[in-house]
């Protein structure tokens, strides 16, 4: 069964809205067009430092349902239960599409209107709108995508929707290598980047953008440093002290998102004995 949506709320509850027997998904739509601005300074992510590209402002999502039932009491206690599920008050939520073809579409959203309830005992059929609000407004993939780098020795690739492994032979600790990673959603995304040591000055190019993220530091085996592209943040886990801090990026290092369609990312770095750069996203789209 398609064009299903449910609500998994801020307690993990998860409820059909239109369960195709007593409600009926009526239609659903959203704001129009996202206006996309300049973000100027509009995002401070750290004290004295800005990161200028595009904001997206909130946008909201309706959903109509149509609600039919044999008696007014039946009425009253499905209207009561999607209003309590659909409480404001429970907080952020995830509205969830599973589409005709099979697929899935998720928004990280919250309601903020929801119908009033009827109190007529003689009705038996209602039609009620639900208006959603997404401080992200666009619908995501829920399954991750991951392409991982296999430095030093071990070297290759291997990409999860294969079932074989390309191999890659590195005879040096000094790698320069480069993976294509596919974004086939309809909108860029940005992803997370770990990198597992042993490495030194590791750096992360997307060739397709020319836009590269790096830093000089020393990392040993099971030392980890994750980008984090979407908050802007750099944070190193040292193994040996057992600590995670945040670190300074090398010159000339911005967070980077993946373009729709290829991008041709490469790896730099020194002293990869062994280890790898996993790069992981989620595919973005305009609608559900």
């Amino acid at each position: 069964m398609g064009d299903v949506f449910y609500f998994d709320n801020a307690n993990s509850e998860l409820m059909a809205l239109n369960d195709g027997e007593t409600t009926i998904l009526s239609g659903y739509g959203d704001a129009g067009a996202i206006q996309a601005q300049v973000a100027a300074d509009r995002v401070p992510y750290k004290d004295g430092q800005v990161y200028r590209g595009l904001y997206t402002p909130p946008r909201d999502f309706s959903i109509v349902l149509e609600i039919v039932t044999a008696s007014a009491a039946a009425l009253l206690t499905r209207e009561d239960a999607l209003r309590r599920h659909l409480s404001a008050y429970a907080g952020q939520g995830t509205l969830r599409f599973l589409r005709a073809d099979g697929s899935w579409r998720y928004l990280d959203c919250r309601c903020i209107a929801a119908p009033k309830m009827s109190q007529d005992r003689d009705v038996m059929h209602a039609r009620r709108a639900f208006v959603f609000r997404a401080d992200n407004p666009h619908w995501y993939d829920p399954t991750l995508e991951s392409v991982t780098i296999y430095l030093g020795a071990l070297g290759g690739l291997t990409f999860p929707w294969f079932d074989g492994v390309a191999e890659l032979a590195f005879t040096e600790t000094e790698i320069d290598t480069d993976a294509d990673m596919v974004n086939d959603g309809e909108l860029d995304t940005w992803p997370t980047v770990v990198v597992n040591g042993p490495v030194d000055n590791p750096s992360v190019t997307n060739d397709t953008t020319g836009q590269t993220i790096g830093l000089t530091q020393t990392m040993d085996a099971n030392d980890t440093l994750t980008f984090d592209m979407a908050a802007k943040t750099a944070l190193f886990y040292d193994d040996g002290a057992g600590t995670v801090a945040e670190v300074n990026l090398s010159t000339g290092s911005e967070y980077w998102p993946l373009k729709v369609g290829h991008n041709l990312v490469a790896i730099t770095g020194a002293g990869a004995t062994e280890g790898s750069v996993v790069v992981s996203w989620y595919k973005y789209f305009l609608g559900a």
